[in-house]
Formats: C-alpha cells, structure tokens, sequence
C-alpha cells in the first residue's frame, strides 16, 4: 500500500495538477497551491498535510518509500539549516554565478558591473515566485555593501528554496509533525541524513556492482581498504555512504551503472590523517586521506556519513 501510494504521488508530480514537483535530479518537493481562499487551493493544502501524514506513517511502520527527497527536504522536517552543499545540489549553477561571486574580497562591485544595476536586498527570480520580494522590510531599497552581503546571502538563499511554497511547506511540515512532533525528534538527534535513509528506499547496494562501477585516483592499500569497510557495512549504512557521496541514498534506474557522474574514491596526498573523508555531490567523489590503517578509514568514515556540515558563513 505504501509503495503504491507513493508511486501514486510521484506519477502525479509529472502533471500540472499534482501536489508534489520533481526537479531535474529527481528530488521531489511541494508544488505551489493556487490561492487559499479559492476551494482548489484549500484542497490542495489540505493535501499536503495529508501527504506529511503519511510520510510519517511509513517511517513509523519501517516501510521505506521509492521516493527521492532532497536534503532540503529531511532539514525542514527537523528545522535544520541550510547548507551551501544543500543549494548546490538544488541550483549549482545559481550558486555559481550568484552565491559564489558576491562572497568574493570585492565581489558586491563586481557582481553590480557584471548585472549592470545596484544589488539590493531583494530576492531572485525562480519557477514559484517570478517577481521580486523583499528580503527584508523596504529591502528594495536597502543596498548590499561588503559589510552586509553575508546577511544578504542567506536570505538571499534561503529565499530561493523557499519563496513561494511557504505555505506549502509548512503544511507537509505540520502533517508529519502530527505523528512525530518536532520536539520528540529534536530530543533523539535524529540527524537529516538518517531521516532521509528512513524515507526512502535506496534498493540493494551490491558492493561489488559499486566497485566495479566507479573509478578511483590511485592504485594505494587505503583504496582497498575503502571496499573492505563498503563491503563490511549494513545496508543501511551503506544507504548513508551512498547520501553522503552523492546527496541521495537511491540509485537512479539502472543501479550504479547509470549513475552520473561516475562514483570516484581518490586518496589526497595532502591533509592529515586525522581529517574526515571529503565529499565532494556535485561530482559524486569522495575523497579519503593518508590514514594508518583500516580500523582508522572505518572510524572516519562513519563520522564523516553521519555528520552534516558546509553551513554558509
């Protein structure tokens, strides 16, 4: 029944009239209503609570979804922040051109020249909210100078997932806090990578099919050492290497063979030892250091796949 519902959803999401969207790395996330005071609008938030209700309940029953949410996703369901890594993800190309150039020594004048009009605190265009908003009250008129461009970006970015699917958000939100309250998971520390792997099913993870699959920098024992520790993992770790490498803990159709860019293991030949790997989404490259042993990759990669980190400045 779960799978069926699901499926359900995600066949919607490709018609104009669904409740949910999914984005070009297949992701899903809510679809913007039409007004709340018209029926249609109603409906359709009443829906979404409905479909926040019912991602709780499979988590609830252990029953694992064939859906890929974004990292963005599992944060708003435990009021996480965003990340850099989390727009990358969404809109690389709207963190490169952007994000990337204002946080530069200089880079409010540059990017002024290079959009020939003053930077204000206003938002960006997106496919939910075509005109402008204020960022901040009369932020139209407020300009962006080096001494406040930080504060800028975070609205800025914050402003670019969210407006427009406000509401939207906060009723898929609330649905699933119905049947786990936010103060219950704030209280076990359930992290967004774990609940993500909750949600959604990653399929098997053959490590065989994932070494043979992937690509590597050196020929060093610390890359052999990498598969061991794959191969000595639990499926739903596993599910967390594959989130942490690649953003996602489910293959695209096909397994690992499909999965672009291909998965990459390099070993740096800088750094300590003492550095947790490096994950590299945009890329699918995960990158391990000079360590000592394979009891010491282990122990740094599980640290690495179930923490979070990469929050703007």
């Amino acid at each position: 029944w779960f799978d069926s519902v699901a499926m359900a959803l995600t066949a919607s999401a490709s018609s104009s009239g669904g409740l949910l969207n999914i984005s070009s790395e297949g992701f899903v996330s809510p679809r913007a209503a039409p007004s709340p005071e018209s029926s249609a609008g109603l409906q359709d938030l009443r829906g979404l609570m409905a479909v926040g209700r019912f991602l709780a309940l499979a988590v609830y029953h252990g029953q694992r979804l064939p859906i890929a949410f974004s990292p963005v996703a599992c944060k708003h369901l435990l009021l996480w922040p965003l990340s850099m890594s989390d727009l990358r993800q969404l809109d690389a190309a709207f963190l490169q051109h952007r994000v990337d150039p204002i946080l530069r020594e200089g880079g409010v004048a540059a990017l002024e020249r290079l959009l020939m009009e003053q930077l204000t605190f206003v938002s960006a265009p997106t496919d939910h909210q075509r005109e402008p908003q204020d960022l901040v009250p009369g932020g139209a008129f407020l300009p962006v100078t080096e001494e406040n461009k930080l504060e800028y970006v975070q609205r800025l970015c914050e402003e670019y997932v969210c407006g427009g699917i406000r509401r939207e958000i906060r009723c898929t939100l609330q649905g699933f806090w119905d049947i786990f309250p936010l103060d219950m998971l704030q209280a076990q520390a359930v992290k967004p990578i774990e609940l993500s792997a909750f949600l959604s099913s990653s399929g098997s993870l053959d490590p065989e099919e994932w070494r043979w699959h992937s690509r590597s920098n050196s020929k060093s024992v610390i890359v052999e050492w990498f598969w061991d520790v794959v191969r000595d993992l639990a499926e739903e770790q596993r599910g967390l290497l594959l989130r942490f490498v690649t953003g996602s803990s489910r293959l695209p159709p096909g397994g690992f063979v499909k999965l672009t860019p291909q998965f990459s293991v390099d070993v740096s030949s800088s750094g300590s030892p003492n550095h947790l790997p490096q994950a590299h989404t945009c890329v699918n490259k995960i990158v391990l250091y000079q360590y000592t042993s394979k009891v010491q990759l282990s122990s740094k990669l599980s640290l690495a796949f179930s923490s979070e980190g990469f929050y703007l400045p």
